[in-house]
């Protein structure tokens, strides 16, 4: 339907936060989907979030945001520069939108296909990989590798399968709405 791919990679080869968003960037793209598989301590933790960028105090994002900043080669004492990024970010309000329709289109697509698919919602969160992407952005967080079902489902092309489509179907409905505006 019009909508070209371009991966970050295609082996599973390190980029630094940063990097992924700069080939974002570089190769202007009009949106920028990072996909993850969430962790928690507590096992019978589960779900699918999507998030974009912004500051909060949700102290459940917090942590979620610091796990995957954790491989940045940012310091926290850089905290003040990313911040100010963040309240410069012309494209928060297009990203949490953006976020909605990912996060309602995934979790109605795979709740078709799989039970007890919890909605963990939309949240925002200060991600390293968000920080200066020149488009709408968001991360999802698609399903919990330490949740002993959800990991099983990750194990599965199908279940990977349907949340590609429930993505897909995010950015389909996104786009449409840019021609609404």
């Amino acid at each position: 339907r019009g909508v070209s791919v371009q991966l970050t990679r295609n082996s599973d080869k390190y980029l630094t936060l940063e990097e992924r968003t700069a080939i974002a960037n570089s190769r202007k793209g009009d949106l920028f989907v990072s996909i993850h598989v969430n962790s928690a301590p507590r096992k019978q933790v589960r779900g699918i979030e999507t998030y974009y960028l912004s500051m909060t105090t949700d102290p459940h994002a917090i942590r979620v945001a610091a796990q995957e900043n954790a491989i940045s080669k940012n310091s926290l004492s850089e905290l003040n520069s990313i911040v100010d990024k963040i309240i410069k970010n012309t494209k928060k309000e297009e990203s949490s939108m953006f976020a909605d329709l990912v996060q309602k289109a995934v979790i109605a697509k795979t709740r078709t296909r799989y039970k007890g698919v919890k909605n963990l919602g939309v949240k925002k969160a200060p991600f390293y990989v968000l920080v200066g992407a020149e488009m709408p952005s968001i991360l999802i967080e698609t399903s919990f590798i330490s949740n002993r079902v959800e990991a099983e489902r990750l194990r599965r092309n199908s279940y990977r399968q349907t949340l590609a489509e429930g993505i897909y179907t995010g950015i389909v409905k996104y786009i449409k709405t840019l021609g609404k505006k």
